[in-house]
């Protein structure tokens, strides 16, 4: 009888397995904020989650610094690839949102005028030429990377002002 338990447990261990790589895992909600700082996630195929502003729903404020709010590192499968929904991207109007950074010679901060994602690939040779800014113009567009190692960064402007900013993005590893 023992063994027979052994086989049932051994078998829906491989369907619970199955139906994992079917669905992906639900990876949670990342809060991107100045205390999380650097945030990594593993994932495999069909994994999926979401990255939101700290306090999110609630709007956020930068209390007078700038610079790089958060970064969340995603990194997947050698052959997946990660597809990113911006859901919600509420920000300070921006004069430059219609430039997004193409150039390898531009550098890879964040730029202090505004408040933005940058998103870019990690590996070589792709993290010369995938540098992309992201603004409220941006909200609903999506971003497949060409390799399954993207960086995502909240990049914020110098004000103590609320604006009414906040963000949600979606996660899915293809």
């Amino acid at each position: 009888m023992k063994g027979a338990h052994q086989i049932l447990a051994a078998a829906m261990f491989l369907f619970a397995y199955a139906q994992t790589l079917d669905t992906g895992i639900d990876k949670g909600t990342v809060f991107c904020s100045r205390e999380t700082g650097n945030v990594a996630i593993h994932a495999e195929k069909g994994d999926h989650g979401y990255i939101v502003s700290g306090g999110y729903p609630s709007f956020y404020s930068t209390g007078g610094k700038s610079g790089l709010w958060c970064q969340v590192h995603i990194r997947v499968c050698s052959t997946c690839k990660v597809k990113v929904t911006f859901e919600k991207l509420s920000f300070a109007e921006c004069p430059y949102e219609r430039v997004l950074r193409v150039s390898p010679k531009l550098p890879l901060t964040c730029r202090p005028e505004c408040d933005h994602i940058h998103i870019f690939e990690v590996d070589t040779p792709y993290d010369r030429i995938t540098h992309r800014d992201y603004f409220s113009a941006n909200e609903s567009d999506h971003y497949t990377s060409i390799s399954g190692n993207i960086k995502i960064r909240h990049c914020v402007r110098n004000t103590s002002l609320e604006d009414e900013k906040n963000f949600k993005i979606s996660f899915s590893v293809l």
